[in-house]
């Protein structure tokens, strides 16, 4: 019952479902219909608009409009004849609009018929709209706007079909838009608008209205009858969660027109949102040519034909979203060579929103002229960012609007007059001036080969270049007749359109003495073409600095814009100067300037000993004219000797004061009777600049006073700024006074004198004008003695097998200045066997009584690393414990710390240690029995007991098992215990059982190991030979290390690395000379030792039970107390024995133990208690059992496969060679 009754539900649920391809079918059978909705809050406002006009089906508003149209031109017919109507007037009028974003594109049709014979201006009330452009039975009408009017010039009698396109913004609130603009009154009239689906359009002053779908559109139609406005509201019935894909595109199109050639070039900046587009399809006219499409992710492009214009299709790799851009460059020709042409708009169809700039170039030699604008609204003082070339030339900006632009051009012609531009570099200079001209000629007339230029007069014509289009010609040139004329004829003829070059280079002599005496006027020159309606140019004067400029005279020349950038840094001064005139004048007036100079001086002043040495430099600049004499001061000083050096020294001499003033004609000097006057004559004069450099010695004939120190003095300078470097050596103190002078850093002193100081800098100042005073006085301070070298370390390594003597190697860091040969003395048992300083083999030297020299490297900055290696007899043999005292080698110098590391065999236990070391590590010695046992008891007793109850022991053990292979001896060479045994020993320090308990497994059950193949020559040719013969035995190797070793002298050292295996101590201390003695005791000792008290435990207790001093239970407990207690406390070495004693004791009790249950092993009781004994022995010994059931852990090694002739595998196929690890077995 309760299945039927589920069957039912179920069966019942499915019948309510609906079908979702019936549903959507029925929308789209729906949506084909004209349905009218209405919101249930705007049912008021839809029922009151029954007083304007009501709602109908578009098969009877077709109807209702041919009829009421019939009948009203029968009623207008009747009333008032066309006749007798002598103003134009409009007839019927068609409005059709689109709707694009926030803008109404509406392009009206009116018929117009005018009576009356003249033209006529008809008011064309147009109000609340942007107009764009008007035609008048397709001509370009005359219709403007006077006194915010609109009106309209009618030509004579006729009918006329006028089309107006205009703007229309829409004011959005939400999703309701409002608009409303004036018209001119009509006979009849009705509004087509053509929207999207989502757009809802209700007219608010028609007779009726009616809409319908046209494909994925809507058409709104309106009657208008004969109102004088047009008024409808738009409803965006999107809602704002539907998502649908907006492309937003901000474009910049860039027209350039030519005369044969119409380029354009469109760069579209998309940004895509609410979805992916996998392609753009753009409308482009039919007589325009694709010449580029470029951009990010573009696969290809297509051009499809449609009736009017055609389509381009450009379609991208993979889809795209977000924000994008490519460009496309399209060309049209003007092949009839037409007066008017047409360009129309490239545009991206679908857009929800467009916007940029359309600017429109013309070449440089045509003119254009606007006829028609459609959507496109001209932008004032266009802002032109973009580069172009020179030849082009910005008409004018428009911005672009959500709709298609079309704009048409008319050509005009260009009158052509030759050109003339000129720039001309005037170079006045100390003996001549140098004149460049470059003139460059343009629209000549066809065929012009000979050029004739007004040459100036008194200059001298040096050469004449000639290019056309920037391409060299032969040209032949003369200068001919009284008038000065300059003749130029060329072997190729011009053309219009060519562009001639003329690089003029002509000089005029200065006559230099007359300018000594007096100023001079000089004219300024200009080549004219006489050919030339319009000449433009530039002139550049470029005055040396000898002359000064007094007056100038320009006529026609105008400062350019150029003469800012004169820089005040500028050697010459150079002016600038614009001209447009066919004969510009001008003249200059100018005069030698009087020689200047100013000097920068630096003086390195080092005070070693008893001397001061000088360097001084002085830099004479010369602000204006020429120089050939410089004099300087310096003081006087008993067998004084100075050395000038200098470019162009024709002689140096001394002179005196009078002579001096004679020449310089100075009314004053500074005091100089301390001071010799020296003068430095040149071969030839100098300009601009000019170093001297003086050097002099003086000897400290004073110390500790304060003495003048001994300066250069320039003089006739305007100034003299200067700086001052005191130097001493390091033995030398100095101290100043000083005053007039400024203290500066040391990177403030210049760089330009080639003087470098080697002594430390104690002062450097600066001086800015004189006078200025500056004493020193010079104190010499001895020595101290420092260390001459150091060992930084020193670190000591001794190796010994229980056969084998001790190897020593001692390595030292030391710093070493000058100390040649380094004292080690060596203990008198120390046999040296090989030296070597930073890894290269010395030849030691030897001394008395066991003294090694070593030759060190003198002044290094590097650490000297130096090794010492040989080896040292064993004294104690044959004894339980094995001592044996330890020396390091003893130096001359000091060292600052001591590392010791000694090696010994596995089976030594150290006994005791002792030395001159204040901390030695502790041993590794074992743990009471008693407290192993225990600890043993508490971690193994619970995690063996989980073991032993799981059933994955028994799994693993299972799958092990079924692991087990052929490959044995391979895990077993690569076993824990044997890896371990291999790598060394252990560390004293270091926990045997933390290490243990460390340990990890691998899975899986084969560890990836990398492998190195290489090539052992050791390996003889023949294979059966046995390894078993490079084995010695102990005896002969004894015997070998006691032998001769072949010592030899003269030689090279060998670099010796001494073995570090077994067990390791290390110790460290500061300071050097250390001494360590060892005490060790083996295994095999420690071990017989053991068995021996254990023995003896067992027969005491025995004895004390026989004589009943001690019961067996009092025994045990004293053993077990006493010997784990003491231990712990003195005499930890001994442990082992204590070990023994308890074991003794232990045993005693297991066979007094195991003599009671044997006879007690009838009875039920003794039955028991060996069950619970067999318990407790398992769970001790257990952990053992399942330690090696588990997977030990497996070091990562590196396989080393010898080899003779070829590589026993192929490395190239394998990549890792693995090893089983010991679990697998």
């Amino acid at each position: 019952m309760k299945k039927r009754l589920l069957f039912l539900i179920c069966f019942f649920l499915l019948c309510s479902i609906n079908d979702p391809a019936s549903a959507e079918n029925e929308l789209q059978n729906r949506t084909k219909e004209t349905f009218v909705f209405f919101p249930a809050d705007e049912i008021k406002s839809v029922l009151d608009i029954e007083k304007e006009g009501i709602f109908v089906s578009y098969k009877d508003y077709k109807e209702l409009y041919e009829k009421a149209k019939t009948e009203f031109l029968k009623m207008r017919r009747e009333v008032l004849p066309p006749l007798e109507i002598k103003q134009p007037y409009i007839v019927q009028a068609n409005y059709s609009g689109t709707i694009k974003g926030d803008i109404l594109a509406i392009s009206a049709n009116y018929k117009i018929v005018n009576n009356n014979e003249k033209p006529q201006v008809m008011e064309f009330p147009l109000e609340g709209v942007l107009y764009l452009n008007a035609t008048l039975n397709d001509k370009k009408a005359l219709f403007y706007d006077q006194d915010g009017n609109y009106k309209i010039v009618i030509p004579n009698k006729g009918d006329y079909t006028l089309s107006i396109d205009f703007l229309v913004p829409i004011d959005f609130n939400k999703k309701k838009g409002i608009i409303s603009f004036k018209i001119p009154k009509t006979l009849l009239g009705d509004i087509t608008l053509v929207s999207d689906l989502f757009y809802d359009i209700r007219f608010q002053n028609v007779l009726f209205s009616s809409k319908k779908q046209i494909d994925d559109k809507m058409e709104f139609v309106g009657f208008i009858s004969d109102k004088d406005n047009i008024a409808f509201e738009i409803t965006n019935r999107r809602t704002s969660g539907e998502k649908r894909v907006k492309i937003v595109s901000d474009e910049k199109h860039q027209v350039n027109i030519n005369n044969d050639l119409i380029e354009h070039t469109a760069l579209y900046s998309l940004d895509i949102q609410n979805g992916k587009v996998n392609s753009f399809d753009l409308s482009i006219g039919k007589n325009i040519h694709i010449h580029d499409v470029s951009g990010n992710g573009i696969s290809g492009w297509s051009r499809e034909s449609k009736t009017d214009t055609d389509i381009l299709h450009i379609n991208f790799h993979v889809p795209l979203n977000g924000k994008t851009s490519f460009s496309l460059k399209t060309y049209q020709y003007n092949e009839e060579k037409t007066k008017s042409f047409e360009i129309s708009d490239i545009q991206i169809k679908d857009l929800f929103e467009r916007k940029g700039i359309l600017t429109v170039y013309y070449d440089e030699n045509i003119r254009i002229d606007t006829e028609n604008i459609k959507f496109l609204l001209p932008l004032k003082g266009p802002s032109i960012t973009e580069d172009t070339d020179d030849s082009w030339l910005v008409y004018k900006q428009f911005r672009i609007l959500n709709l298609p632009y079309e704009i048409s051009f008319s050509l005009k012609d260009v009158p052509i007059q030759t050109a003339m531009q000129q720039y001309s570099q005037m170079n006045i200079e100390s003996s001549k001036i140098n004149l460049n001209s470059q003139i460059v000629l343009s629209s000549l007339p066809q065929g012009t080969t000979q050029f004739v230029f007004r040459y100036p007069k008194g200059y001298i014509l040096r050469e004449v270049f000639a290019s056309i289009n920037d391409q060299p010609v032969k040209e032949n040139h003369e200068i001919k007749g009284e008038e000065n004329n300059l003749y130029i004829e060329v072997r190729q003829p011009v053309s219009s359109k060519d562009t001639i070059s003329f690089s003029i280079l002509s000089e005029q002599f200065l006559d230099e003495e007359s300018l000594k005496n007096k100023s001079q006027t000089i004219t300024i020159p200009a080549i004219t073409y006489s050919q030339t309606q319009n000449m433009t140019g530039t002139l550049e004067i470029s005055i040396d600095e000898l002359f000064l400029l007094e007056d100038i005279i320009l006529k026609g020349y105008m400062p350019s814009d150029m003469m800012i950038a004169s820089s005040s840094e500028a050697k010459n001064k150079i002016l600038y100067y614009n001209f447009r005139s066919l004969s510009p004048e001008g003249s200059i007036l100018l005069s030698l300037r009087k020689a200047e100079q100013t000097t920068k001086s630096v003086t390195f002043l080092a005070a070693d000993e008893n001397l001061i040495q000088t360097n001084a430099y002085i830099q004479y600049e010369i602000t204006a004219g020429k120089k050939d004499s410089f004099y300087f001061a310096i003081p006087k000083w008993n067998d004084s000797k100075i050395n000038i050096e200098g470019e162009n020294i024709k002689e140096k001499k001394k002179v005196s004061l009078d002579k001096l003033q004679k020449e310089l004609k100075i009314p004053s000097l500074p005091d100089l009777d301390n001071y010799d006057i020296w003068n430095v004559v040149l071969q030839k004069e100098a300009k601009e600049s000019y170093l001297l450099e003086i050097d002099y010695q003086q000897i400290i004939e004073k110390f500790n006073t304060l003495v003048d120190v001994p300066l250069v003095m320039p003089l006739d300078v305007l100034n003299d700024t200067g700086y001052i470097v005191l130097e001493a050596s390091k033995n030398t103190e100095i101290a100043t006074e000083k005053s007039g002078l400024n203290d500066i850093e040391a990177y403030e002193i210049p760089k330009w004198p080639s003087y470098t100081p080697s002594n430390r800098i104690v002062e450097s100042l600066c001086y800015f004008t004189r006078p200025f005073t500056f004493k020193t006085a010079v104190t010499r301070r001895d020595e101290s003695p420092v260390l001459a070298s150091i060992a930084v370390s020193e670190n000591h390594s001794f190796t010994f097998d229980t056969d084998s003597p001790v190897f020593f190697e001692s390595s030292y860091i030391i710093k070493n200045t000058n100390l040649q040969f380094l004292e080690i003395q060596l203990p008198s048992n120390f046999e040296l066997w090989g030296a070597t300083i930073q890894g290269k083999g010395i030849k030691p030297r030897k001394g008395k009584n066991n003294l090694l020299l070593i030759p060190l490297p003198v002044d290094t900055n590097e650490n000297i690393d130096l090794r010492l290696t040989g080896q040292i007899p064993k004294t104690s043999k044959g004894s339980i414990l094995k001592s044996l005292v330890l020396y390091s080698p003893k130096l001359n110098i000091p060292s600052l710390q001591t590392n010791v590391n000694i090696y010994f065999p596995v089976d030594y236990s150290i006994f005791n240690i002792s030395g001159n070391y204040e901390y030695f590590p502790e041993p590794d010695y074992k743990k009471p029995m008693l407290l192993s046992l225990f600890s043993n008891l508490s971690s193994y007793f619970i995690q063996n007991f989980g073991n032993l109850t799981s059933p994955a022991l028994y799994a693993r053990r299972g799958l092990q098992g079924r692991l087990k292979s052929s490959s044995d001896d391979i895990g077993d060479q690569f076993s824990y215990g044997t890896m371990q045994q291999s790598r060394g020993g252990r560390q004293v320090f270091v926990d045997r059982e933390e290490t243990l308990s460390g340990t990890v497994q691998y899975e899986p059950y084969y560890l990836s190991t990398d492998y190195n193949i290489i090539r052992d020559e050791s390996i003889t040719q023949d294979d059966s030979a046995d390894i078993s013969r490079f084995k010695t035995s102990g005896p002969k190797q004894q015997d070998i290390l006691q032998g001769d070793y072949q010592k030899k002298k003269g030689i090279l050292s060998l670099n010796i690395s001494i073995p570090k295996e077994g067990d390791s101590l290390y110790v460290d201390k500061l300071w050097g000379n250390s001494r360590l003695s060892l005490t060790f005791i083996s295994e095999t000792w420690k071990k017989s030792l053991m068995l021996f008290f254990t023995f003896l435990f067992v027969g005491l207790g025995f004895y004390l039970r026989k004589n009943r001093t001690m019961t067996p239970f009092s025994f045990l407990i004293t053993t077990l107390l006493l010997c784990t207690l003491v231990p712990m406390v003195i005499m930890k070495s001994l442990i082992f024995i204590f070990n023994g004693a308890i074991l003794g004791s232990i045993i005693f009790i297991l066979i007094l133990l195991i003599i009671s249950l044997a006879k007690q092993t009838l009875n039920k009781s003794g039955f028991h208690l060996i069950t619970i004994l067999l318990v407790i022995t398992g769970t001790i010994f257990s952990p053992q059992i399942l330690r090696a059931e588990e997977t030990k852990p497996f070091p990562l090694i590196k396989v080393y496969v010898p080899y003779k002739n070829d590589v026993p595998i192929d490395v190239n196929s394998i990549g890792n060679i693995y090893i089983p690890t010991d679990d697998y077995f």
